[in-house]
């Protein structure tokens, strides 16, 4: 278990206690560890003359059938318009990081694919993000990160049933819309 004083706070920075300022802290928090892991495990890519959306493009498309993928399914994997992905497409096949390919099927359709050179970047990367992620987990101990991960899981299984709620009951009979809070008491 984690103490309680093993936990420091910075409690200038902590909104007043309660219903929704806890619920702000919380997430503030999820978002400042994510930024600061991102930071961290991302510290190698320039040496790779790569950056987040390179490397995980990289990794779609290398995880993508072998078939490859299509620019649409990159895109939405991506979280981004198809015009912006065609310019990352653009230059990382300038680069000679992949291939866009014609279907056999539909000539039209053009499917991306890691080139040889692709394909070893991205093992490159991932080794070194590896390294990263094992350096960093080190600095913590191997029972706190077993609970931390545990808290987590329930956290996002949590999260899952909440989104899947909202999504499926977005109103009540009296046509109100559902607050998020009372979505999380449905949840809890």
């Amino acid at each position: 278990m984690i103490d309680h004083h093993e936990i420091q706070l910075n409690t200038a920075e902590m909104p007043p206690q309660g219903g929704d300022a806890s619920a702000v802290q919380v997430v503030a928090s999820i978002r400042r560890a994510a930024d600061l892991i991102e930071e961290l495990l991302t510290v190698d890519f320039s040496a790779f003359r790569l950056n987040k959306t390179r490397f995980a493009a990289l990794q779609f498309i290398g995880q993508s059938s072998a078939q490859g993928c299509s620019q649409t399914e990159l895109a939405t994997s991506l979280g981004q318009s198809e015009s912006s992905v065609s310019g990352l497409v653009s230059r990382m096949r300038a680069d000679g990081l992949l291939y866009r390919l014609r279907t056999k099927h539909d000539q039209r359709k053009r499917l991306l694919m890691l080139s040889e050179r692709g394909r070893q970047l991205l093992a490159d990367c991932e080794l070194a993000y590896g390294r990263q992620f094992e350096n960093v987990l080190s600095r913590f101990e191997a029972d706190w990160l077993e609970q931390l991960s545990g808290l987590l899981d329930v956290f996002s299984e949590k999260l899952a049933t909440t989104q899947a709620a909202s999504e499926i009951d977005t109103k009540r009979d009296d046509e109100q819309p559902i607050r998020s809070n009372e979505l999380l008491r449905r949840s809890a």
